[in-house]
């Protein structure tokens, strides 16, 4: 009987799972590598075709609409921004003046002991600021540094639906690791 449950047990997580091997997420440029879930786009929607040692490489994914409040379907996002840095630059104060020029306020950090955070040389935040049409946004925004490249992940809802992605968010934030290390 013991094996039974746990057989039905391990057949249910594993056909609920959302995740699966082919949503992986390879970006050699930064050396990072990530796993979305199945309701999130595989490919990038939008980016820079490439990076080079003067433009940024940028790169963002979509997931499906969720439906907030009032009825309207809001998609989610992941934008993530790779640049070359000097090698001896200091994540703290890069981090904290891009979050400062972008007004974007510390509301909150990630850690490895609570969040799962385990890209190195990095600091990870929860930041909530108005977007242009004045609608409240929550991000998770990660930044590090990683043998002289830089890397900005940011995860973004509306304030509606932040707690419906956020585990979502979580996940990938977890997944996030170093393809090789420098």
């Amino acid at each position: 009987m013991k094996k039974l449950i746990y057989m039905v047990v391990m057949i249910v997580c594993f056909i609920t799972s959302n995740v699966n091997a082919s949503n992986r997420v390879e970006i050699v440029e930064g050396n990072v590598v990530f796993t979305l879930p199945d309701v999130w786009e595989k490919q990038p929607i939008k980016g820079s075709p490439k990076m080079d040692a003067s433009d940024p490489l940028f790169l963002v994914w979509k997931r499906e609409g969720i439906v907030d409040k009032k009825g309207t379907s809001v998609i989610p996002g992941l934008n993530i921004v790779i640049f070359n840095i000097q090698k001896d630059a200091d994540i703290v104060l890069l981090s904290h003046l891009l979050m400062k020029r972008r007004g974007w306020p510390f509301k909150g950090f990630l850690s490895f002991e609570e969040d799962g955070v385990v890209l190195p040389n990095s600091l990870a935040y929860l930041t909530e600021f108005k977007a242009n049409n004045e609608m409240l946004l929550k991000c998770f925004v990660i930044h590090s540094i990683n043998n002289g490249i830089f890397v900005e992940v940011a995860l973004s809802a509306t304030d509606d639906i932040f707690a419906q992605v956020e585990p979502e968010f979580r996940d990938i934030i977890k997944s996030i690791h170093l393809i090789k290390n420098p």
